[in-house]
This record gives C-alpha cells, sequence and structure tokens, in this order.
C-alpha cells in the first residue's frame, strides 16, 4: 500500500513539474518575449521622439538649412570640448549639446550626408583649431551611413597626408564598423609606414613632400590587437625590429601585444631589443615592460636568462623588476646576487 503511495505522489510530483514547464513554455516566455519586444519598439519610439525634439531646435534657421545650422552648433560646442573636455564641471553640458545636435542630424537621416561629408573636406576646416569638428562630423557619418563611412574612413586612414587625430579616428571607426576589414587595413598602414618610419615619410601622392611624425601610432596598434586579424604577432614583430625608427609607447604598446598574445615566437626578438643599443630599446620604461613580457611569455624556460641579466643589471629600479618577475618565475632556483634578497613566493 505504502509503494503505491509513494508511485502515486511521485507521478504527481512529475506530472506537476512537467505541467509549471508547459505553463512556462507556452503562456510565460510568449509574454516576456512580447513584453520585451513592445519595450524595444517604445525605445526606438522614444529615440525618434528626443531626435526630433532636437530638429525642432534647428528649423527655424532664416535660411532655411537645418543641417547648417546643426553644423554651426557642433563647431561651436567642439570647441568648448577641445578646450573644457577634461573639466568635470564643464562635460556634461558639452556632451548633452553635441549629442542634441547629432540626434537632429538623424532626424533628418540619410540626406544629410552629402553636406556633412562636403563640411568635412572644406579646406576652411583643414586646420588644427577645426579637429574637433571633423572628429564629431565622423560620427554623425557613421550614425548615418556606415557602409560609406566605412569607405571614406579607410581612404583617409591610408593617406599619410591626413592628420594623425583623424586618422585615428577612422581606425577607430573601423574597428566599430567591421573588425575584419579594419585588421586588414591597419596591418597595411602599420607597416608600410613602420618600414618608412613615422617620423618622417615620403608620400608620392602629394609629390614626394615630407610627412613629419605621428603622435599616437601606437594608437593604431593598440586598435590593430582589437581586430580580428588572424596573425597580429608577425605584424607586431615586424615593427619592434624597427625600434631605432619607432617612438617609446609604441614599442611599449607592441611588447604589451605580444605579451598579451602569449607569443612564443617573440621570445628572442625581446631579448634582442632589451639588448639593443638604440635609444628608444634603451629606455627604461620599454626595458621595464620587455622583462615583463619575456619572463610572462617564457615562464620557467627564461630562468637562466632573467638570473644572467639581473646579475648584470645597474639600474635599481629594473633589479627591482628582475627581483620581482625572478620570485614569481624562479621559484627558490635563484641565487640572490650583489647582496639583495629575492622573495620566496611559496612562504
Amino acid at each position: 500500500m505504502m509503494k503505491g503511495s509513494t508511485l502515486t505522489n511521485y507521478l504527481l510530483i512529475v506530472a506537476a513539474i512537467v505541467g509549471f514547464g508547459l505553463y512556462q513554455r507556452t503562456v510565460v516566455v510568449p509574454e516576456v518575449r512580447a513584453a520585451r519586444k513592445a519595450l524595444k519598439s517604445t525605445r526606438e519610439d522614444l529615440a525618434r521622439i528626443e531626435q526630433s525634439v532636437a530638429l525642432l531646435h534647428f528649423r527655424d534657421d532664416p535660411k532655411g538649412k537645418p543641417v547648417e545650422a546643426i553644423l554651426a552648433h557642433l563647431d561651436f560646442w567642439a570647441k568648448k570640448l577641445a578646450k573644457y573636455g577634461n573639466s568635470l564641471v564643464e562635460r556634461p553640458t558639452i556632451d548633452a549639446n553635441i549629442r542634441r545636435g547629432m540626434d537632429a542630424l538623424l532626424a533628418i537621416g540619410p540626406r544629410a550626408f552629402p553636406i556633412l561629408r562636403k563640411a568635412f573636406f572644406d579646406k576652411s576646416n583643414e586646420n588644427n583649431e577645426k579637429i574637433e569638428l571633423r572628429r564629431q562630423i565622423l560620427f554623425a557619418m557613421r550614425d548615418l551611413a556606415p557602409e560609406k563611412t566605412k569607405e571614406l574612413a579607410t581612404q583617409l586612414l591610408l593617406d599619410m597626408s591626413r592628420a594623425s587625430t583623424i586618422r585615428v579616428v577612422c581606425a577607430e571607426l573601423l574597428l566599430e564598423l567591421d573588425k575584419d576589414h579594419a585588421g586588414d587595413v591597419l596591418r597595411r598602414v602599420i607597416l608600410r609606414e613602420t618600414h618608412i618610419g613615422p617620423r618622417q615619410a615620403l608620400n608620392p601622392n602629394l609629390g614626394g613632400h615630407i610627412v613629419h611624425g605621428f603622435p599616437g601610432y601606437s594608437n593604431l596598434i593598440s586598435y590593430f590587437l582589437q581586430s580580428n586579424y588572424p596573425a597580429k604577432d608577425d605584424v607586431l614583430l615586424n615593427v619592434l625590429g624597427r625600434g631605432p625608427a619607432i617612438d617609446v609607447p609604441t614599442l611599449i604598446t607592441v611588447t604589451q601585444g605580444l605579451r598579451m598574445l602569449h607569443s612564443k615566437a617573440a621570445l628572442e626578438p625581446l631579448k634582442q631589443a632589451f639588448h639593443g643599443s638604440a635609444m628608444a630599446y634603451r629606455d627604461p620604461m620599454f626595458r621595464r615592460h620587455c622583462i615583463n613580457a619575456i619572463a610572462e611569455i617564457g615562464g620557467s624556460k627564461a630562468c637562466s636568462w632573467l638570473r644572467e641579466q639581473y646579475a648584470k643589471e645597474t639600474d635599481p629600479n629594473l633589479e627591482r623588476v628582475f627581483q620581482q618577475v625572478l620570485a614569481a618565475n624562479c621559484r627558490g632556483s635563484f641565487a640572490p646576487a650583489k647582496g639583495q634578497v629575492v622573495p620566496d613566493s611559496r612562504k
């Protein structure tokens, strides 16, 4: 009798669980999906309303040219952003006004794109004071016509005569729009300009005129590392080998990238760079990153080299770096040199 009662109770529990599951699947889940769809639609409607309200602010332009009026608005606030962008007090107001201009452009739609493109290439805007405005125009074009902006950003990034700030923004946009394409284009830029040298380059498109410098070149390496290009370490090693022509921030970014990729192929090139005679290779910050990269990539196999270099090192700050990596990677196998004690990480 007990067995029959237990079986009945078990079947009732199973039936309840199955019934609850069916209820969730046939009633609750569809309702949740419908609610999410309605919420998404509501958010889209609110966004359109916000954009339309923003556009109303510019429709009273006396010349009847709302896009030009929006550009004048963005120009004013772009200057503020360039001047007060780091101010915690000013920044919220600046961002809100730039967002208002962007929303108004979105309300106008793709027909604003050719006017924005014309403004971007306007000679009167090609100066340092207008850099921030041109950045905002690129962001607006991205929102209005992603594919056209992708094509334009590619052209600008490959053009060495363009301001480095604009080229870095183009790299950022390409990364947002298409990580595969961004990787291919950035590889071309990095290899071409690494071989020429970023400090000065001859641009055949400008009749062989010299193009000077590239502030922020290391940013291109950072964006490249975020792309989907499959053989990043090959490109980074190419840059690493040209230390005499590369600035220290770029070398550090390359070294961090090789460490992040855990590239075994980078071990010997990193050691060679550490011993390099070029001024960039002798920079203490680069050498610090180099030591850490070699220790992490090489693991216990790098201990012999680390011990040897530690014994030769004369910079107290780098000696401490060697001590830390030896303690972490070469537990107890290191005999302290120069009267210094390396803590045993096993304790």
